[in-house]
């Protein structure tokens, strides 16, 4: 699959959870800690995920999520809440 047909319903809610918390800067270990998951679990999932997105890093796949507008002026756990912008 190529990176530009990467669509987030392609990833469950666990790996888009932990990609957006990746995306953000988080380490495996905090990834983890928040989630309630062994740092070795996180580890397997990103694998997963970068497989599904095409990308080999996580600034690969940061740079993707922002390009594909699913993290930007939000963080990325605000996207996936569904938390708005006010207008100021």
């Amino acid at each position: 699959m190529s990176i530009s047909r990467f669509r987030s319903d392609e990833l469950t809610a666990r790996e888009l959870e932990i990609a957006t918390r990746v995306a953000d800067g988080a380490t495996n270990r905090e990834v983890g800690e928040e989630l309630s998951l062994s740092s070795r679990t996180v580890e397997a999932h990103l694998r997963r995920i970068f497989k599904k997105t095409g990308v080999s890093s996580r600034t690969g796949l940061a740079a993707h999520m922002f390009r594909s507008g699913m993290i930007g002026g939000l963080s990325a756990i605000d996207w996936i809440f569904g938390v708005e912008l006010l207008p100021l």
